[in-house]
C-alpha cells in the first residue's frame, strides 16, 4: 500500500500542471480531466435510449426512498453513540485502526474503482439520454499532502442541466446512487447463491464480489444523504423548492445539510478517537 501511495504522490507532483486543483482547509481535491469513456456512454445512451429513460425515472423514486432510509439511520446513529458506542464504525479503509471497518487493500482499491466507474458512468449515460453533453471525465484524488482517497468524475454541461426540467435533473442526480445500489444487491445474490467451490482463485473472486457488493451499496446510500452538493443534497433541494418558496427552501436545505454534516463528522470522529 505504501508503495502505491508513493507512486501516486510522484505522479501527482510531476503531472501537477495537468490537474485541476481545489483546496478547502488542509485538504485538496485534484482532478485529472480526460475524455475516457465518453464514446462508450454515448453509444450506450443511443442504443438503449428508451429503456434507460424509464430506468432513470424509476431511479428517482428509489433515490428518495434511499434518502429517507440513510437519513433515518444517521439519526439513529446519534442515539447509538450514547447507548452503545462500541458498535460504531467510522470509515471503510484498508488499514487496521480503531473505528475503521478493515478491508484488505487489494479488495478495497479494486472495489473502489468499480464503484466509481459504475457511479459516474451512470450519471453520464443518463445525462446523454436526455441530450445533455458530457464535457469531460476523469480521475481525482482527495488528499492532505499525499493522495488519500481516489475518486472519479463526469462533467456534464451544467448550464444545460440547470435549465432542464426537474424530472431530468432528478434522473441524472439519482442515476449514480441507483446504479451502485442495484449492482450491490445483484452481486450480493451472486455471492450468496452461486457455488464457487473450494478453489483458491475462485474463493478470492467470491471475496472480491462480497466487498464490491458492500461498497456499492454503502457508497450509493451515502450519496443519497440530503447533504450539500452531493446527489442526495441536490435531490433534496429540488424537492424543497417544489414545496415552498425558493428562499425558504434554501434556508431549510442549508440547515439540514449542516446538521447532517455535523452528524456524519461526529460519528467518524467519535469512532476514531473516543
Amino acid at each position: 500500500m505504501g508503495g502505491i501511495v508513493i507512486l501516486l504522490s510522484l505522479w501527482l507532483f510531476f503531472k501537477r500542471k495537468q490537474f485541476v486543483w481545489q483546496s478547502f482547509g488542509p485538504f485538496y481535491f485534484a482532478m485529472y480531466p480526460t475524455k475516457f469513456g465518453i464514446k462508450f456512454m454515448r453509444k450506450t445512451a443511443l442504443k438503449y435510449n428508451k429503456i434507460l429513460y424509464w430506468i432513470g425515472t424509476i431511479g428517482i423514486s428509489i433515490g428518495y426512498i434511499g434518502m429517507a432510509v440513510v437519513t433515518e439511520e444517521l439519526i439513529r446513529g446519534v442515539y447509538t453513540l450514547f447507548t452503545n458506542p462500541q458498535i460504531t464504525v467510522g470509515l471503510v479503509l484498508p488499514i487496521k485502526a480503531k473505528g475503521v471497518f478493515y478491508v484488505p487493500f487489494l479488495y478495497w482499491i479494486l472495489s473502489l474503482i468499480i464503484v466509481m466507474i459504475v457511479h459516474e458512468g451512470a450519471h453520464g449515460i443518463i445525462a446523454l439520454v436526455h441530450k445533455i453533453k458530457i464535457k469531460k471525465t476523469g480521475i481525482a484524488f482527495l488528499g492532505i499532502i499525499i493522495p488519500i482517497i481516489p475518486a472519479a468524475f463526469v462533467e456534464p454541461d451544467e448550464k444545460k442541466l440547470n435549465k432542464s426540467s426537474n424530472l431530468i435533473k432528478l434522473s441524472v442526480y439519482s442515476a449514480g446512487p441507483f446504479a451502485n445500489i442495484v449492482l450491490g444487491f445483484i452481486l450480493l445474490l451472486v455471492y450468496l447463491y452461486v457455488p464457487f467451490g473450494n478453489n483458491f482463485i475462485l474463493i478470492w473472486i467470491k471475496d472480491l464480489i462480497y466487498w464490491v457488493s458492500l461498497l456499492n451499496v454503502g457508497v450509493g446510500l451515502f450519496n443519497l444523504i440530503p447533504l450539500g452538493p452531493i446527489d442526495g443534497g441536490r435531490m433534496f433541494q429540488i424537492a424543497l423548492e417544489k414545496l415552498m418558496q425558493p428562499r425558504k427552501a434554501t434556508k431549510i436545505w442549508k440547515a439540514v445539510s449542516y446538521g447532517l454534516l455535523a452528524i456524519v463528522v461526529g460519528n467518524i470522529l467519535f469512532a476514531l478517537f473516543l
